[in-house]
């Protein structure tokens, strides 16, 4: 079934009238019809070529944030906004979850020491 048959099943369902589809979104972001490629929770995904990609936008916070772990003291907040980051890409290539290893050694020293979250 296609995407125009799953909509007019949805539509027509009566336990369905109050789900609402997303609209088809011009940047390919979240819903489209009848593409190839697109992105789906974050990830640009292509399945022309069997391929996927982390977005710019994410790379260049990612990249970011580790940089300033290594370069200076972070807090608790802060790493554990990076493991966040370092979790979301691992989801997709899971051999990079080792590299998680050390910063979450640093978030459970930052815990045993008793800093919090909160300010």
């Amino acid at each position: 079934m296609g995407y125009y048959g799953w909509k007019h099943n949805c539509l027509n369902c009566g336990n369905c009238r109050t789900t609402r589809l997303a609209e088809n979104c011009t940047n390919k972001d979240k819903a489209f019809t009848n593409e190839t490629s697109g992105k789906v929770l974050g990830i640009n995904f292509n399945s022309a070529d069997l391929s996927w990609s982390y977005p710019e936008d994410k790379k260049e916070k990612l990249l970011c944030s580790m940089k300033k772990a290594v370069e200076v003291e972070v807090d608790l907040k802060e790493l554990q906004s990076l493991v966040g980051q370092m979790s979301d890409l691992a989801q997709m290539s899971p051999f990079l979850s080792i590299f998680k290893k050390p910063i979450l050694e640093d978030l459970a020293l930052h815990i045993r020491a008793g800093e919090s979250t909160k300010r």
